[in-house]
């Protein structure tokens, strides 16, 4: 018999996070930014509670409880209505995501690269990038679920189903999948200031 004395834990710690949520509020910090500050709590309070934020992000701290990563994306998405961009903070599986190895501060803020790996429906790939083909959305070299060095397409379903299958590996079907890397990095670069002088004055 196993008794697992840690779940409580994790769970008394997690429903003691959602009890004492936190808001995002802006506080002034010189004279006669009150107004303006207020201005922008109220917007991130808006934003966060059009995208039910305050969920996610319990989704994320209970990933953070047992795995010791949690992790959310927070963007604007404008695939519905381009001219009305929708927010969205949306809590990621942290099985997805790898950093840089090298980083050794907390939220990785030494990290230098981080990168999420997520296996998506090839149609969803193909209306997210319709320039490209078939074979270079598949990042298959980065894939951790493969067979004999393939790629495994489709769902687990296929082996079930009792359906002729192709045994082509490169076979695409509405209900395969491809992987999708998103890689985020930063670079150095040089750059220069150039102070311009002042155009001389107009005669009148």
């Amino acid at each position: 018999i196993t008794f697992n004395r840690i779940d409580p834990l994790i769970r008394s710690v997690a429903g003691e996070q959602i009890n004492a949520g936190q808001e995002t509020r802006y506080l002034p910090r010189e004279m006669g930014d009150a107004k303006a500050n207020e201005l922008l709590t109220e917007a991130a309070r808006w934003f966060r509670d059009q995208c039910d934020a305050d969920d996610e992000e319990s989704d994320m701290f209970w990933d953070s409880s047992v795995s010791g990563m949690g992790w959310t994306d927070t963007r604007l998405e404008m695939d519905e209505d381009p001219d009305e961009p929708l927010p969205v903070v949306e809590r990621i599986d942290p099985v997805e995501m790898y950093w840089d190895c090298d980083a050794r501060k907390r939220n990785l803020a030494d990290a230098r690269r981080v990168w999420r790996v997520k296996d998506i429906p090839i149609a969803d790939a193909r209306a997210k990038y319709p320039d490209f083909a078939d074979a270079d959305l598949d990042a298959s070299w980065a894939s951790t679920i493969a067979t004999d060095g393939v790629k495994t397409q489709g769902s687990d379903k296929d082996s079930y189903s009792g359906e002729n299958q192709s045994n082509d590996p490169t076979r695409r079907t509405d209900d395969a999948t491809v992987t999708i890397v998103q890689v985020q990095w930063t670079d150095t670069e040089t750059f220069y200031k150039v102070e311009l002088p002042q155009a001389p004055p107009v005669p009148g």
